[in-house]
C-alpha cells in the first residue's frame, strides 16, 4: 500500500466510500499515515485538557519517526484501513497496555474501534498468553473504554503535563 496515498486519505478526513473496512498489523511504511490521523485528533480531543507541557510531550510522541520507533520497540499497532484510506489505529505496548486507540471522526460510531481493540488484543494475548491490558485513558475516551469493558482503577493523575484516569481489562476486569 503506497504510503503517500496512506496520508493523503488521512489528512482528507472524508467518508469511505463502499469497499470493505480491513483491519490488519501495521508496518512501519503506515507510520506517517498514522501520525496524520492521530495528532489532529489529539489537538481536537485531549490538547484541550493539557497543560502546554502536556500537549507538546503528547504530541512528540506520536511523529511519524516516533510511531517507527515504537514499532521497533515491539509495540503491537493495527490500523483500519478502507482501501487506501486509512479510518483507524490502535497500539499496545508490552503486549498489555494501549498506548493509544483513535479513529477518524468521519467514520466514529461505525465498530471500528472495537475491530480493532479485538484484532489487537487477540494477537497480543497469543504473543503473551496473558490477557489482562491497561490503559491510561484521556477523559474523552473514558467511555469507549467502558464499552469495550475497561473499568476504572483509580482517579484522574497527570504526569508530564498529560491527564489520564487509569483503567483496566481482563477477567477480574
Amino acid at each position: 500500500m503506497p504510503r503517500r496515498s496512506l496520508i493523503a486519505t488521512a489528512q482528507s478526513g472524508s467518508a469511505p466510500a463502499r469497499s470493505p473496512t480491513e483491519v490488519r498489523p501495521a508496518t512501519a511504511d503506515d507510520a506517517a499515515a498514522i501520525s496524520a490521523l492521530v495528532r489532529p485528533l489529539v489537538e481536537k480531543y485531549i490538547a484541550v485538557d493539557l497543560a502546554p507541557e502536556g500537549k507538546r510531550n503528547l504530541l512528540a510522541c506520536l511523529t511519524a519517526n516516533a510511531v517507527r520507533g515504537h514499532m521497533a520497540k515491539g509495540f503491537c499497532y493495527h490500523v483500519a484501513v478502507d482501501g487506501e484510506k486509512l479510518l483507524g489505529v490502535v497500539a499496545i505496548r508490552d503486549e498489555s497496555h494501549v498506548y493509544l486507540l483513535f479513529v477518524a471522526d468521519p467514520v466514529r460510531g461505525r465498530g471500528i474501534a472495537r475491530r480493532l481493540w479485538h484484532a489487537a488484543r487477540a494477537a497480543c494475548t497469543r504473543a503473551s498468553g496473558r490477557g489482562e491490558f491497561t490503559v491510561n485513558s484521556s477523559r474523552h475516551a473514558v467511555g469507549l473504554y467502558r464499552k469495550l469493558g475497561f473499568v476504572e482503577t483509580g482517579r484522574e493523575t497527570t504526569r508530564g503535563g498529560v491527564v489520564s484516569v487509569p483503567m483496566r481489562w481482563g477477567p477480574a476486569g
